[in-house]
Order: structure tokens, then C-alpha cells, then sequence
């Protein structure tokens, strides 16, 4: 039976014993989900305010109700909480087996499109736990949705202009030669001979199995040599801005070999790096390090639809253009003096979801000119639900080309790269001549975000974004798919690294 059959059932064997314990007619009763799962599956909170018109304790109602009512087969426990609410738990392997065993509905247009995002690793290093925790969670999302008879859309987003990305390339042009050959695992040597053994190890074309790609595991080793320098080396730390400022305006079409080439010359040289070269080099480095994620999570069955790039939002102007809604709608207001002066800063003080918090503002363009991560998130945002539009109406979007081809041979198998055939993965381009036919992109009637809970307050301030814009319905399909971070306790972090060898470096003051 569906979960919303196996619902109906309840309320319904409520109202059949609250007609035959106490005479009552109940019409619309509402079993809520609970928002704690030691609180049940399905929970009735009716018998509080039902306490005046039957002139009992609440309590006492509910005890009567989880007694007298027939309950469908699936409800294996009745539990009276609290005041008076029964809280009723499911036979979750039983339901969830008569869910997958049906037939899943057909797409219909009226089930509108879904755009779920999820993965959304930094191009700068191989994967962890934690990212293959949130590709899992996507992906079970995806597949529920699409049984349920959607149109579902899996977009997987690069941040390939990030700081994350920069930190690698200072690595590769400035971190001391032997700190980076220790990295790459070779025998030290001149910066230009570690440039071209650096980028002999860069993955070719398509994405290969994850066993055959070694690339991302090297930059896992060498981006926390470059972070920890960071702080002993102000000259190195100095560097970030300058490569970030490259990757920003990006290399023009710049190819490989010639930047390849040109960084290697300016070694030789002891000149300037030149700045295009230096941006061709970290577009090869994220692009090398997604196909490195790709492979990993192909493992695992989760496939994807599109790659949207940051650079790609960053150089046709998304930001500017929904920067200018927000000013026109008077959403945003430009500080001039106090803590944020010189900031642009959203005003959410009116917004009912910030009630409760003191400084409820945010920023959304810094005193240096700078986005911030939110500001980007809501012009993506707005794309993804169709409603970024230039003064003419036209909606303003990407170009776009194919990146790869992938199948599966059934619902569990390995996704499996493969030539031209099979399911289309597409990437963004910033050359909006760029199509590809029978296929449209974005527009969706609901979007699901799938990040943990710490982005719960960036989240909810892109969703009043979208609110104030004059848009509430989309702002209401804008929705947060949280979950919560996993601790470990110290003694399971011991645990781990007698099992591994690994050294996690606790103290005596962490096994406190």
C-alpha cells in the first residue's frame, strides 16, 4: 500500500473511533509527520484540542483512540505521548517492499519537472565520505521522484573558479619544488620539469574507472602542503588572490599545450606567469579532478544530467543580472556606514522566517566588490526555476555541449561511461550559441537543493530571495533537502585508526 494510502487508512480508523468511543463526527483528521523519527512514522495531535468538546483529558482521548481503532496491517505500534499525542511507527521494510515491488507511474507533463542538485564536490581534490554521503542521499531523492512519475533533472554543480581550485594552482606554480614533488611522489626538480610531470598525470579524455585515475588522489596530497604553508608563508599566502583573480577572468579558449608551454617558459625565464596560462591550468586541473568524482560516484550507481559551471554563470553575467532584480524589486540596499558599510546587504528583518534572529541581514556583495557564496546561489536559483530573465523577457541561460555519455545495465549496476550512445551528460558553456537539440535545461516547477543542515540559514535566504522578487509559489518549491553532519566520538576515532594505521592526531584533551 503507498505511504499516502497507508495515511488516509489511519486518519480514517481514527474517525471511525472517535464515532464509536465517543459519538463524535471527526471529518478532517490530520496525521502529520512527525520531526523526530523516535516520535513515529505517522502522529495524531487532534485529541488536545478535541479535550474542550468532549470535556476529557487529552490524554484520555488518545488512549481511547489507539485502543479502539482498526488500524491498517502496516501499523505495527501505537505509542500515547505526552499530553495526548499518539504517535503511530510503521513496518518500514514490509512498506517500503510493497513500494518497490509496484509499478511506477508514467511521466506525466502534470507532474511538472524536478530539478534536484547534488554532489556539488570542489574540483580541487579527490572525494570523501562525507561527499559520497550526499551524492547517496541525491540519488535515493532522484529515484523516488522518478517512480512517483516526475521529470526529473540531476544537475551536478562546479565551482571551478572557487579558492579551492586556486590553492592547487599555487601549489603547482609556488609551493617549494620539494614540497611538490613530495606531493606528486617523485624525485625533486625544476619547476618546469614538475609542471610537465604534473600535467602528464592529468586524466584524458571521458571519464575512465576509478581505479585507472590517480590525479585527484595527488591533489589530495597536495593541496594541505599549499593551506598549511599558508600560514608560515605570507609571501605564498599572498599568491591566492592573484591566481583566484586569473581563474576569474578566465583563459579564452587559451589551449593546453600553449599554456603548458608558456608557464614553463616563465619558469625558465624567471619571469611573471602569464595570467590566461595560469587560468588554462586550473580549468584542467577541475575539469581532471570531476572526472575523478564522476568515476567514483559511477560506482555507485548515480548518474547525472547536466554540470552547470561557476565560470560559465560568472562570465554571462547571471550575478549582475539578478543583482539588478533585487535592487530594482528594492531587496538589497547598499550599507554606508557600521560593520557592513560599502557592503551590498539583503534586508530580512521583515521576512517572518528571520523573526527570531538578531542580525538577520546578510550580505550579499562585499565592500571589495566581491560576491558572496549566497549571492551566486540565488542567480543560480533563479535560473534552475526559470525565472532569470533579461528587461526584454527572454530567459537568460547557458550554451551548452555534451561531456559524456553514461548507462546502467540495471537500477544498482555501476554507471558505465561509454562512447556516443546512451543517457546524454551535459555540460554548461559560456557561448550561449551553444544548443543541443530536443534537450532544454533548467525551468523546473520545483527544486530540490540536497546540502546539509549548516546551509540552512544561506538556503532559507535564497528561497525569500525568490520570494521578494515576486514569486512565492516557486520561493515554496525552492526546497532545502538537509540532512545532519555525522560526530565521531573520539573512542570511534581510535577505533578507526587501529583498524587503518591512519594517525587522526587527538590529544588527551579531545578523549575528555
Amino acid at each position: 500500500m503507498p505511504l499516502q494510502k497507508i495515511r488516509a487508512a489511519a486518519a480514517e480508523a481514527v474517525a471511525q473511533a472517535l464515532k464509536e468511543t465517543f459519538d463524535h463526527d471527526e471529518h478532517d483528521v490530520l496525521l502529520e509527520i512527525p520531526p523526530n523519527r523516535a516520535m513515529g512514522d505517522l502522529a495524531w495531535p487532534g485529541a488536545l484540542p478535541l479535550a474542550r468538546v468532549l470535556r476529557r483529558a487529552p490524554r484520555q482521548i488518545a488512549e481511547a483512540v489507539a485502543g479502539a481503532a482498526r488500524w491498517p496491517a502496516e501499523v505495527v505500534r501505537v505509542e500515547v505521548a505526552g499530553p495526548g499525542f499518539l504517535n503511530l511507527y510503521l513496518d518500514r521494510a514490509a512498506v517500503l517492499r510493497r513500494l518497490l515491488a509496484g509499478e511506477a507511474p508514467a511521466v506525466t507533463e502534470t507532474a511538472g519537472k524536478v530539478v534536484v542538485e547534488h554532489t556539488n564536490i570542489n574540483p580541487n581534490k579527490a572525494a570523501h565520505i562525507g561527499h559520497l554521503r550526499n551524492s547517496v542521499l541525491g540519488d535515493t531523492l532522484v529515484r523516488c521522484l522518478l517512480h512517483l512519475g516526475h521529470a526529473v533533472e540531476v544537475q551536478n554543480y562546479v565551482d571551478d573558479t572557487g579558492v579551492q581550485v586556486a590553492d592547487v594552482v599555487v601549489g603547482i606554480l609556488y609551493l617549494p619544488e620539494t614540497e611538490l614533488a613530495a606531493a606528486m611522489g617523485v624525485e625533486p626538480g625544476r619547476r618546469d620539469e614538475l609542471i610537465t610531470r604534473f600535467a602528464g598525470r592529468l586524466p584524458g579524455e571521458g571519464v575512465h574507472p576509478a581505479s585507472t585515475d590517480d590525479f585527484d588522489d595527488l591533489c589530495w596530497e597536495l593541496y594541505p602542503r599549499v593551506t598549511n604553508a599558508y600560514e608560515s608563508d605570507p609571501a605564498l599566502a599572498a599568491r591566492r588572490p592573484e591566481v583566484l583573480h586569473a581563474i576569474e577572468e578566465g583563459h579564452s579558449g587559451l589551449d593546453l599545450d600553449e599554456a603548458l608551454f608558456a608557464l614553463e617558459k616563465a619558469v625558465v625565464a624567471g619571469a611573471a606567469f602569464p595570467a590566461r596560462a595560469v587560468a588554462r591550468l586550473a580549468a584542467a586541473v577541475a575539469d581532471a579532478n570531476l572526472r575523478c568524482h564522476l568515476a567514483t560516484m559511477a560506482r555507485l550507481s548515480v548518474g547525472y544530467d547536466l554540470l552547470p559551471h561557476e565560470s560559465d554563470i560568472l562570465h554571462l553575467g547571471f550575478w549582475d543580472r539578478a543583482f539588478e532584480l533585487l535592487r530594482e524589486a528594492g531587496a538589497i540596499r547598499h550599507e554606508t556606514e557600521g560593520k557592513n558599510a560599502g557592503c551590498w546587504v539583503m534586508s530580512l528583518a521583515d521576512s517572518p522566517e528571520f523573526a527570531d534572529m538578531d542580525d538577520p541581514d546578510k550580505i550579499l556583495v562585499r565592500s571589495n566588490g566581491t560576491v558572496t557564496y549566497t549571492g551566486k546561489d540565488i542567480a543560480y536559483q533563479l535560473w534552475k526555476l526559470g525565472l532569470l530573465r533579461d528587461e526584454d523577457g527572454s530567459p537568460r541561460d547557458f550554451g551548452y555541449r555534451p561531456y559524456a555519455h553514461w548507462r546502467r545495465t540495471g537500477p544498482a549496476a555501476p554507471v558505465e561511461y561509454c562512447g556516443r550512445a546512451g543517457h546524454l551528460l551535459a555540460r554548461t558553456t559560456a557561448n550561449r550559441s551553444e544548443h543541443l537539440a530536443g534537450y532544454a535545461y533548467g525551468g523546473g516547477d520545483r527544486v530540490y537543493n540536497v546540502i546539509d543542515v549548516r546551509q540552512s540559514y544561506p538556503q532559507k535566504v535564497v528561497r525569500e530571495a525568490v520570494r521578494v522578487l515576486g514569486h512565492p509559489e516557486a520561493a515554496d518549491s525552492s526546497i532545502h533537502f538537509a540532512y545532519e553532519m555525522v560526530a565521531l566520538t573520539p573512542a570511534a576515532v581510535r577505533l578507526i585508526e587501529a583498524r587503518t594505521g591512519a594517525d587522526f592526531g587527538l590529544t588527551g584533551e579531545d578523549m575528555e
